[in-house]
């Protein structure tokens, strides 16, 4: 209730604020960010600046500005280790404040009856998520059912053969490594898998490269709008999910956050509610490749 004036008065003063600086992992954003841009440009006449990197190198950007007194991001679309990262720092606003449209405030339009607050004090929204990246294969080099378990990568004759994204940064390498290591598989499977000599790198479209081109048949970990892409383009490379182990629901860098003393706040409000909205979610699922929880 009385919720359009305070929706008309956040839309006047974001016109003239004129512009919003939203920073988003690379990999997953970089298909969406012109759409985001243009669309949001047509519907409200505010321009989006968007800065894409990885995880860690944005959260270190950010501490870097704040110590020098620089504000330049409004809010960060980040991945689950990048967010709490940015939690510890108290670098975070409460978002839920910030929330207006009906549409996006009611828990009924969110999977489970509810919006999920990945906080107790509601500074980081999970607007979408899948199924955790796991296993690529190239399928000139491997038959898709020869990985029919996560004990079949400990075979010998994968040994050197498999690229492992980067557990030791945020991102699908991480996430990974920490499922693996809490659940059935273990330790003993990580140990063993590390027998195996693979290749370890953080740099996402190196591993999609290696795979597509055969230079390594097997990739654990990726960043999932890319596979989408080499597929487009004839890759001929294949998601395996094996079937039960290590499964997980993954944030796949869909973490909404509001940075405190943003330099834009009428228009971060907007984006917020905008890309929460039914329009904006429908705007982003094709592109990321990644399911919405509305």
């Amino acid at each position: 209730e009385g919720w359009e004036n305070d929706w008309e008065k956040v839309v006047i003063n974001a016109r003239r604020e004129g512009k919003i600086v939203v920073w988003a992992v690379a990999g997953l954003w970089a298909p969406a960010r012109p759409l985001m841009a243009k669309s949001f440009k047509d519907k409200y006449g505010i321009d989006v600046e968007m800065v894409s990197a990885t995880s860690s190198l944005l959260n270190e950007r950010l501490f870097r500005e704040r110590k020098a007194g620089i504000y330049d991001a409004d809010i960060i679309l980040a991945s689950g280790m990048g967010a709490l990262e940015l939690k510890k720092a108290d670098v975070l606003d409460k978002l839920e404040p910030t929330l207006i449209l009906p549409e996006v405030t009611d828990p009924k339009v969110w999977m489970g009856g509810n919006i999920y607050w990945v906080d107790q004090e509601h500074t980081q929204l999970l607007f979408a998520g899948g199924l955790g990246p796991y296993i690529l294969v190239n399928t000139n080099l491997v038959r898709p059912e020869e990985i029919s378990s996560m004990y079949d990568l400990l075979n010998p004759k994968w040994k050197g053969k498999i690229v492992l994204y980067d557990p030791t940064s945020p991102g699908p390498g991480r996430n990974q490594f920490m499922v693996i290591a809490s659940n059935e598989l273990g330790t003993d499977f990580m140990s063993g898998l590390l027998k195996q000599e693979p290749v370890i790198t953080g740099d996402p479209r190196q591993h999609m490269d290696w795979i597509s081109k055969g230079v390594y048949p097997v990739l654990m970990g990726y960043m999932s709008a890319m596979v989408k892409d080499y597929q487009k383009a004839g890759a001929p490379v294949k998601i395996v999910i094996p079937p039960k182990e290590a499964v997980f629901y993954s944030t796949f860098a869909s973490i909404m956050t509001l940075i405190k003393n943003a330099p834009h706040p009428n228009a971060a409000k907007l984006f917020s509610n905008w890309l929460l909205s039914k329009e904006g979610q429908m705007l982003i699922t094709g592109p990321t490749n990644t399911p919405s929880r509305r």
